[in-house]
């Protein structure tokens, strides 16, 4: 239901400044040391960013410490129980999402000895979470479907619905539109490649991951991150953090 839940620390003795690509989830940040800034709001304690199809910049500030959940988009609407279009393009602080909740949560985590210790406590919160209005079958059926490169029209003959209503229903329940997720899984494969320093050109990278050439891959490169297929490159291999990541399968 959940990616990765990734445990991170870093000492800065200045503004850390990162350009964040969109994705095909929703990031969750707990962070119990140090803020974090996004396009210029300032969280001290975590937060949850949206569904987007735009790239983000951050600042980090003091001894950063915290864990980041990247919650795939049927996990991420049933723990903050509402449609997702209400959060689309948003960032908003985990004390607005779940109240004391919330700030109890990150206060455990600051007490945690280990990085096991951590992924636990956060797997719990989020596996208990009670979902007071759940997605329709057909709403989860259809991402599934999309976030597993099926195409728009097989999803939509899938769940007897037309393009329209799919659009429609999609985008109210997971903030995004059905093209657009497509486009947002096949970068997110480039994404995990490049974080994961599995390129090994980028002519290879756009074919395994479906883009009809280089060009193809630039485009979506920019729209998504900002930035050349190369400088992203650049960026994950000069600016890496100092993290442990736990995949986690419940």
């Amino acid at each position: 239901m959940w990616r990765r839940l990734q445990d991170y620390e870093e000492v800065l003795t200045d503004d850390r400044h990162r350009r964040e690509a969109a994705g095909a989830g929703v990031p969750l940040i707990l962070n119990w040391s140090g803020s974090v800034t996004v396009d210029g709001d300032t969280f001290a304690a975590g937060f949850v960013a949206g569904p987007s199809d735009r790239y983000g910049d951050t600042v980090n500030r003091g001894h950063a410490r915290g864990v980041q959940v990247d919650l795939d988009l049927v996990a991420a609407r049933r723990v903050l129980g509402r449609p997702l279009s209400e959060l689309a393009g948003r960032v908003v602080a985990v004390t607005d999402v779940w109240g004391a909740d919330g700030r109890r949560l990150v206060e455990r985590l600051a007490e945690a000895p280990t990085t096991a210790a951590r992924a636990g406590i956060v797997a719990a919160f989020l596996r208990d979470r009670p979902d007071p209005c759940p997605a329709p079958d057909a709403a989860v059926v259809a991402v599934r479907g999309l976030a597993g490169n099926a195409g728009v029209a097989a999803v939509a003959d899938g769940i007897g619905v037309g393009r329209q209503h799919l659009h429609r229903l999609v985008t109210r329940e997971f903030g995004v539109a059905p093209r657009t997720l497509r486009r947002l899984v096949r970068f997110q494969g480039v994404l995990d490649a490049v974080r994961g320093g599995r390129v090994p050109s980028l002519a290879a990278l756009a074919v395994e991951h479906g883009y009809y050439d280089q060009a193809h891959l630039h485009r979506d490169c920019r729209a998504f991150a900002g930035l050349t297929p190369m400088e992203l490159l650049r960026l994950h291999s000069s600016n890496p953090a100092s993290a442990e990541a736990v995949t986690v399968t419940a």
